[in-house]
């Protein structure tokens, strides 16, 4: 699966990237997943344990996976929202859900490890993303849920229903967890 999304966070780090600190985890499960030319355990459950992320001009990027690898070779989430101000903004007041991917939230999963010959893009639809928690700056915590059905991104064509999502991270922005970029 060579597809990708991500998830917009906080202007505040606009122009950074950063990384999750040592407490971080994910977990995507799905009671089945059929992939084009892969075969995957059912349930399918996908544990993660590197969080990465990056703001720039009110979108932010969040990428969960399996150890801090390159995507080309591992298997992993990658999330993006757009209009991140508004979702922080509105994280004052309690969680936040956002409709995937009416509200500007989009998934994505890359399979890369797992089913290297499948070039199936896949991509969630029909579901929610909820923001429990969201402090970006050192020590703050990233925590949300999503539910959604995973489709190929070409077509129509359901590859999964009812999967989970939930990630789980202590940020770290200090060295070696930052590395700045220029936003366009």
């Amino acid at each position: 699966m060579r597809s990708t999304a991500t998830i917009p966070f906080l202007l505040v780090f606009a122009g950074c990237s950063v990384y999750g600190g040592e407490e971080q985890s994910g977990t995507l499960e799905c009671s089945e997943l059929a992939l084009p030319d892969c075969e995957l355990d059912r349930p399918f459950v996908l544990e993660m344990d590197f969080v990465a992320f990056s703001a720039c001009e009110n979108l932010l990027v969040l990428r969960v996976q399996d150890g801090g690898k390159s995507i080309g070779v591992s298997d992993g989430v990658e999330m993006q929202v757009d209009n991140v101000d508004a979702v922080v903004k509105k994280l004052e007041s309690g969680e936040v859900t956002l409709a995937v991917p009416e509200d500007g939230a989009r998934i994505a999963l890359y399979l890369n490890s797992s089913c290297p010959e499948s070039f199936t893009p896949v991509e969630a639809r029909n579901g929610t993303i909820t923001f429990h928690e969201m402090e970006l700056e050192q020590g703050g915590t990233l925590r949300l849920s999503a539910k959604f059905d995973i489709h190929d991104g070409r077509e129509e064509t359901v590859l999964g229903t009812g999967a989970t999502l939930d990630v789980e991270a202590e940020i770290s922005t200090r060295p070696p967890h930052t590395s700045f970029m220029e936003c366009p």
